[in-house]
């Protein structure tokens, strides 16, 4: 049994495949009786929604990356994101398109290439030295990387900025952070009784964007989120979309990626395709599932 997004493989070492969507078998059949433009269509099932964008004109580049080399994962990436606007990079797991957001937050660093941030040549050199820059990033991981579940809402939105909590080295202002966390609370909606509630007893959505929180206590410039909805449901992705889109909308430049391919087409005004640890492709937000799901298994061109 081998299993894989990677659409070409199948091809390749395949007699049978069998198709799964939301956890329930779509299809099974020989290989020769199927394509790729087949096999992604049944993936995907069916028609988005309309997108929830709304955008406003994009502003002046604000995060650009030239010839960015990460060796082992990716190679001489290029690409801007304009102040006001929502640029989703869309690659299948093992891409590299995630150890891109990692370089540009200074938890990786590059073999050769540079980030921009406005007009700052300056290398990030550390997730501290990003923030410094006005880079804010969700990491793809909630639980092992977003949150302290143990530790109460207040404490993992106030975390981040304890600058703005505290007058006295090492000492932080209950109060401080209490104000802010129901300040972006009420921003974000977050269903909860209190600030004092441990993140381990919310759901998965409003743990998300509790981690979503924790970035917006400082206006960021850029934003980069990683899987920004995985593992939440239906209505929470909504409300965090929605969310995203409005930050554009004030101002913010946002990297979304992601493997969701109702996501990147979704809430995108431009989407990269990522293979191979390269950027393959640039599509409208109007492109088809099947399309932007063929470019980045690496089949284009094949007949259904």
């Amino acid at each position: 049994m081998y299993i894989s997004h990677r659409l070409d493989e199948l091809f390749e070492i395949a007699d049978q495949v069998t198709i799964m969507r939301d956890g329930q078998t779509v299809s099974c059949d020989p290989i020769e009786n199927l394509s790729v433009r087949v096999i992604a269509e049944r993936m995907v099932g069916g028609e988005l929604a309309e997108g929830v964008r709304s955008a406003a004109a994009a502003g002046e580049p604000m995060l650009v990356l030239e010839q960015l080399t990460l060796d082992g994962a990716f190679q001489d990436v290029s690409l801007t994101v304009h102040r006001g606007e929502i640029v989703g990079l869309y690659g299948l797991v093992g891409s590299g398109a995630a150890e891109v957001g990692d370089v540009i937050y200074g938890l990786r660093k590059s073999a050769s290439g540079t980030v921009r941030i406005g007009t700052s040549t300056r290398a990030v050199r550390s997730p501290a030295h990003a923030k410094q820059r006005g880079i804010r990033m969700v990491p793809a991981n909630r639980s092992q990387q977003g949150t302290f579940s143990f530790q109460s809402i207040a404490f993992n939105i106030g975390i981040g900025s304890l600058n703005l909590l505290s007058r006295l080295p090492g000492w932080v202002s209950p109060r401080a952070e209490r104000s802010i966390a129901r300040r972006l609370i009420d921003r974000l909606a977050i269903k909860t009784p209190s600030e004092r509630v441990p993140v381990r007893s919310m759901s998965g959505g409003n743990a998300q964007k509790v981690v979503l929180a924790r970035q917006l206590v400082e206006q960021p410039e850029v934003l980069v989120l990683a899987e920004p909805t995985q593992g939440v449901d239906v209505g929470a992705k909504e409300e965090i979309h929605q969310i995203v889109s409005d930050l554009a909308n004030e101002g913010a430049a946002v990297l979304v990626i992601t493997t969701d391919l109702g996501e990147v087409l979704r809430i995108s005004d431009r989407i990269l395709i990522f293979r191979a640890g390269a950027i393959t492709a640039e599509l409208p937000p109007t492109a088809s599932q099947a399309e932007v799901l063929a470019i980045a298994a690496g089949q284009v061109g094949e007949e259904s």
